[in-house]
């Protein structure tokens, strides 16, 4: 799945393979990004009523950097305006708001995975 401004129209859409549109942001809701962003963010979210136990995330263990154990995200990217893709870590922060949590970016691993993030935990 992937963001992409449309460079006819200016509107983002969320598209899962190249013809499957899941979403569509008109460019007139954003005050910031209707000509371009500077910044990109990506990550997940686990939900519980208060006063009751936080649910699991990923394998539902903290990640220890490996696909076999662990829930990952790969091939992750930002695309410019000319169509040049980078996977390069640098200047990226991880964060989990929670010790219960811990999300991993282990940057531009190869062919298969390319930019690779760990991420995991439990209540426990």
């Amino acid at each position: 799945f992937f963001i992409r401004k449309d460079p006819e129209n200016g509107d983002w859409y969320l598209r899962v393979g190249s013809n499957n549109v899941l979403g569509v942001w008109p460019k007139k809701i954003f005050t910031s990004l209707a000509n371009f962003a500077n910044y990109a963010e990506w990550g997940g979210e686990v939900y519980s009523p208060p006063g009751t136990t936080p649910p699991p995330m990923g394998s539902g263990y903290l990640p220890v950097g490996s696909a076999k154990q662990d829930g990952y995200a790969k091939l992750i990217s930002t695309v410019n305006e000319n169509n040049l893709i980078n996977y390069d870590p640098s200047g990226c922060d991880t964060y989990a708001d929670s010790d219960r949590y811990k999300v991993i970016d282990e940057g531009n691993v190869g062919a298969y995975f390319q930019r690779l993030v760990f991420f995991g935990g439990n209540s426990f």
